[in-house]
């Protein structure tokens, strides 16, 4: 026997032990969402998805508990620090969309923050924007948890405000501040 027989016989054999049955694939176990299941040790087919995943479609499970979250001063501290480390590089530090980013971006550079229609988002638009990106801005879902992208919502809304705020309405010794950095 030569090695090209010997390789078509061994060849042949190994074949032959195949399945060709491609219904095997139909009837593998599986579990239908909101039934119950052997598979999984608390016999449930919902299962929680692994931590640091992206839900393909679909809003995320979490938005209404997050935005439920009542905003506090030290949210707000933890929102700007991480606008100034994921946004301000390209919406600007102000949120006012001048940074040196939008400056050298040829096609569309990144919005203000101050624009009407942006202004008039509800958070879970702000939410789902960090969260899934727009555009160009990608998605932050990755680098940002949950209650990061709610406290950089609750930091956007301080500065929104903080753009409408008269001079005469200003305390003392803000208002002289104020007028230092005015022309």
């Amino acid at each position: 026997m030569t090695a090209a027989t010997a390789a078509i016989v061994v060849a042949a054999a190994a074949l032959a032990g195949c399945d060709w049955s491609l219904q095997r694939m139909n009837d593998q176990p599986r579990c239908e969402p909101g039934k119950a299941t052997a598979l999984f040790a608390d016999g449930s087919c919902n299962q929680d998805p692994p931590l640091r995943t992206v839900r393909w479609r679909g809003a995320p499970p979490d938005v209404a508990a997050v935005l439920a979250v009542p905003v506090t001063p030290s949210m707000i501290a933890r929102g700007q620090d991480r606008f100034d480390r994921f946004c301000a590089p390209c919406h600007g530090p102000l949120g006012d969309g001048q940074s040196q980013v939008a400056e050298n971006m040829i096609l569309r550079p990144p919005p203000s923050l101050y624009e009407p229609r942006i202004v008039a988002f509800a958070e879970a638009q702000y939410y789902r924007v960090i969260t899934e990106g727009y555009g160009f801005m990608p998605s932050y879902a990755h680098d940002l948890p949950p209650n990061d992208r709610r406290a950089i919502i609750a930091y956007v809304r301080v500065l929104q405000r903080s753009q409408d705020v008269a001079l005469d309405r200003l305390p003392a010794a803000l208002r002289e501040e104020a007028l230092k950095w005015l022309p």
